[in-house]
């Protein structure tokens, strides 16, 4: 299915703000959902042509269930506030879990952002990212889950796609993920794959890499 209507959580978060670049880069339509109307506008005033501001709450079913409807893809790049770890149950887990059911009888693709780590730490945060992940596998949707390094703007060299969750330490530029984010949503070839996303010195485009990925098993 093409994808021309995006929907994504988080959108005025670091990685979020990314997300919508890559998006609007990419010739898309963007449904941003947030509960601070006025300066998500001024936020995304550049793109107010190729934006829809949507008021509401991702811990929210109904507000979740409005926001998805008609989208032909969802990023979602949101997270809670370090320390917050009834945050981490209601957002990180939570969302996720309101997201698919929204989306329960769609094939509506779904990329989600967690984060290094995920799959075996017992970090609070990182348990409830895992919840997350397994919520949306085993939903039945199309689903590509990225794994970022830790953000940092000015780390050097390129998007480099890894797997196995191996690596524990490691930067990210919050562009690349970006950009991985919107290439692997639009790439019809990933349905069931997760990676891990580091800057790093290397040739390969995204999408050379992304036709490498291994699908989950």
């Amino acid at each position: 299915m093409s994808i021309h209507q995006l929907a994504i959580c988080g959108a005025t978060g670091t990685i979020g703000r990314e997300a919508v670049r890559s998006a609007v880069e990419h010739g898309l339509h963007v449904r941003v959902l947030t509960r601070r109307e006025q300066s998500a506008r001024q936020l995304f005033s550049q793109y107010a042509d190729n934006i829809e501001i949507v008021t509401g709450d991702l811990t929210d079913l109904n507000d979740v269930m409005a926001f998805v409807q008609g989208a032909d893809g969802v990023i979602m790049t949101h997270g809670a506030p370090y320390g917050d770890e009834r945050g981490y149950k209601a957002i990180d887990f939570g969302a996720v879990a309101n997201v698919v059911s929204a989306l329960s009888g769609s094939d509506t693709k779904i990329a989600l952002m967690t984060s290094i780590g995920t799959s075996h730490s017992d970090a609070p945060v990182l348990a409830y990212k895992r919840k997350g992940e397994e919520a949306l596998r085993a939903s039945g949707l199309p689903y590509f889950i990225v794994r970022p390094g830790w953000f940092e703007r000015g780390a050097s060299g390129n998007a480099q796609l890894m797997q196995g969750d191996r690596i524990e330490y490691g930067q990210a530029s919050p562009s690349d993920v970006g950009d991985v984010l919107v290439e692997g949503l639009l790439d019809p070839a990933i349905t069931a794959h997760t990676c891990e996303v580091f800057t790093q010195d290397t040739e390969e485009s995204i999408a050379e890499q992304l036709a490498a990925l291994h699908a989950d098993a």
